[in-house]
């Protein structure tokens, strides 16, 4: 079933879906979900009113050989349950391909090596990307609940954003291996490029410097590149495949010293499904302004404006709160008592306008930098003394024994270390045991837990305590009796879309979106 597109009718369904992490964040989700929570928790997504969950499809996990086709058998498996629980909930199931990032922040994921391929050996990146399309096209296959793929630009923003920074040798090397310079006099822009005073040695394009005039080109070359290679890798064995559209634009000086703002390719021409991003924040002035339910409304609608297309678009992320920790304290957001009247009053404009909405997130989420949280692969990542159960999922503590891993945060946090606050690390162990003989050493600090209930114990961590380089966290059992964990959770950030709290639970805009989705319900 190589090739396999959508009935007309699925084509034309308006999706009401969700991203779906668990009670694990986006990086971590797929190496620590438990099958029994999966299935608990689509039923409740089935019951809010959803219809359809997206699932990020990591590529470096899915693909630990950047050179070869072959699908990982462990998390294939791992995906082979969700699709399953899916159809078993009557969802249908929607896949980012190419996700690009990794619980295990490796040198090739924090140095985006497979993305800067795409510009570094083209031919060679196409073709790696061809056949490990075609893998995931014959995998997703078999599962009746798949209903499509799609790309974003997200994933290979790298692609744009990181040789500008080079040195002038780097960015001429990436000029020529990327097709740049040649691409400038095929398409006829050399005159063009010289007025923007893209830099040349008088036989080569360079790619330009951020807040450069040339930029200007390099932002439509990278159109290029994600259409014509990206997507067009991709597209053969996903003959419906979709894109999200980058909506957000590029400030490029001009000569008067003003900005002129760029927008990416829209791809209004894309027959398949198109895909936007939105928050309150879109068009605003951002400025830490708290918005009226029909401010939001009146920017919703001028993006849906702006983004016609072909198809009509899907928001995959409707985002009507955000705590993105570079971002939330300027961004424009909805008043607090403004979120459940926008959500409501949303529905009509969704309905005449849109193909879909989705959440970012179901549940809100603690973003965890331990690697196999869980134990879903025995002690992977793991040193110490503890014993791992291989049929339960989870480590055996005896008195004194400890659990031991090694970190980096710098290559896990989202952002500088001086915009998190404090941190918590959250255990659960099995059966409600008493764990407060339980300590937790991070760096310089030492501490014992405090009670959540449920056989929830958190250790509350000072910011300092983490050498943001490398730090080690050691888990030590104090108490008389083993002693049996099933997670443990690091964490300095939550972040709450306000739907279902980090544990399941009805969060303050449930009802609302279960009225929206009720609304949105094909008549």
């Amino acid at each position: 079933m190589l090739g396999w597109a959508p009935k007309a009718k699925d084509r034309n369904a308006f999706s009401r879906g969700v991203h779906y992490f668990g009670s694990h964040d986006p990086v971590s989700f797929l190496d620590a979900f438990r099958a029994e929570e999966v299935r608990a928790d689509f039923q409740s997504i089935r019951g809010d009113g959803f219809d359809t969950v997206c699932l990020l499809l990591p590529w470096h996990a899915l693909f630990p050989d950047a050179a070869s086709p072959a699908l990982d058998p462990w998390h294939a498996e791992r995906l082979d349950v969700l699709l399953s629980e899916a159809r078993r909930a009557g969802l249908r199931v929607r896949g980012r391909l190419f996700y690009a990032y990794s619980s295990d922040v490796t040198a090739e994921v924090s140095n985006h090596e497979r993305q800067l391929a795409v510009l570094l050996y083209p031919a060679r990146s196409m073709a790696r990307m061809k056949a490990q399309a075609e893998r995931l096209a014959q995998w997703a296959a078999r599962h009746q609940a798949w209903a499509g793929g799609f790309v974003t630009w997200e994933d290979f923003w790298p692609c744009f954003e990181t040789p500008p920074h080079w040195t002038e040798a780097q960015r001429r090397e990436v000029a020529t291996s990327s097709g740049f310079s040649e691409w400038i006099e095929q398409q006829g822009l050399a005159e063009l490029a010289q007025q923007l005073a893209v830099p040349t040695d008088g036989q080569v394009w360079i790619v330009p410097t951020h807040q450069s005039p040339g930029m200007r080109l390099w932002v439509r070359f990278f159109d290029h590149v994600l259409r014509e290679r990206v997507m067009a890798s991709c597209q053969p064995a996903f003959p419906d495949l979709g894109v999200e559209v980058r909506i957000d634009a590029y400030p490029v000086p001009m000569a008067d010293g003003q900005f002129e703002w760029l927008y990416f390719d829209l791809f209004d021409d894309w027959q398949g499904p198109r895909y936007l991003y939105w928050g309150p924040f879109h068009g605003m002035a951002n400025q830490g302004e708290q918005l009226e339910a029909e401010a939001a409304l009146e920017g919703l609608r001028r993006l849906l404006q702006r983004f016609g297309g072909a198809r009509r678009p899907v928001i995959d992320q409707f985002n009507f709160t955000d705590e993105t920790l570079l971002f939330a304290s300027q961004n424009a957001r909805l008043r607090a008592d403004q979120v459940n009247p926008f959500i409501v009053q949303s529905a009509a404009l969704l309905r005449e306008q849109t193909a879909g909405c989705w959440l970012w997130a179901y549940r809100d989420y603690r973003e965890n930098w331990l690697v196999n949280s869980t134990f879903q692969q025995g002690s992977l990542a793991w040193s110490g003394s503890a014993r791992f159960d291989a049929s339960k999922k989870t480590a055996w503590l005896k008195p004194g024994a400890e659990l031991i891993q090694a970190l980096r945060p710098g290559m896990r946090a989202q952002a500088p270390q001086d915009r998190y606050g404090d941190f918590c690390c959250d255990v659960e162990v099995v059966g409600r045991a008493d764990a407060a003989a339980l300590r937790l050493s991070l760096g310089h600090h030492e501490g014992q837990p405090r009670a959540l209930g449920g056989g929830r114990w958190r250790f509350d961590i000072p910011n300092a305590a983490l050498d943001w380089t490398a730090c080690t966290l050691t888990l030590r059992h104090g108490g008389s009796r083993e002693l049996q964990i099933k997670s443990l959770c690091l964490h300095g950030f939550v972040q709450r879309l306000g739907v279902r709290d980090e544990w399941g639970q009805a969060g303050p805009h449930l009802q609302a979106m279960q009225t929206l989705n009720q609304a949105l319900r094909p008549v």
